[in-house]
């Protein structure tokens, strides 16, 4: 078998070969549950959904979602994904560093009633492991939440208690 670029495939065990190195590449790690789609009125919000549906499935920890949003959703792709694709990859993270007797849960709820927009998100968290974190490469994700919350006038609330990470964000659409 002759390539486009020249390469040449001339024996059996050659052609073998390259049969098993193109079935590596195409098989890709995917969560168990495939069935796990998230499936919010807004594209954007889908996507950082399901992104963050797998990463927690290949971690071992369990992403609860509660969407009920407009189709119309007010916010901009840049502010969905600054407020939900920083607080999923926190809690996700967080989630990795607590012992292997802690339940690894991240809760999210994202409601609009009229023109309010509720959010939050909660997860376990070793204070410890957070701490560490902190010492180390420590990302601006929260900083970047809260800068963003406040310039579309919102308030949002962080909760530190019984080693549970809570973040509630209420917007005014």
């Amino acid at each position: 078998a002759k390539f486009k670029d020249g390469t040449e495939l001339s024996g059996e065990a050659e052609i073998t070969a390259a049969h098993k190195q193109i079935d590596h590449i195409w098989v890709t790690p995917q969560p168990d549950s495939v069935n796990e789609v998230a499936q919010a009125p807004s594209e954007v919000i889908n996507a950082i959904l399901n992104d963050a549906l797998g990463k927690s499935s290949l971690a071992g920890i369990t992403l609860k979602i509660d969407v009920f949003v407009s189709p119309q959703l007010a916010l901009s792709p840049l502010v969905l994904s600054v407020i939900l694709g920083n607080t999923l990859d926190n809690a996700i993270r967080a989630c990795s560093g607590v012992s292997a007797d802690t339940p690894k849960i991240v809760s999210l709820t994202l409601r609009q009633k009229d023109s309010i927009l509720y959010y939050r998100i909660s997860n376990p968290y070793d204070p410890e492991f957070s701490s560490k974190k902190r010492e180390g490469i420590h990302g601006y994700g929260l900083k970047n939440v809260s800068s963003t919350v406040e310039q579309i006038g919102g308030t949002m609330q962080i909760n530190q208690e019984n080693n549970q990470y809570t973040v509630e964000i209420i917007l005014n659409l």
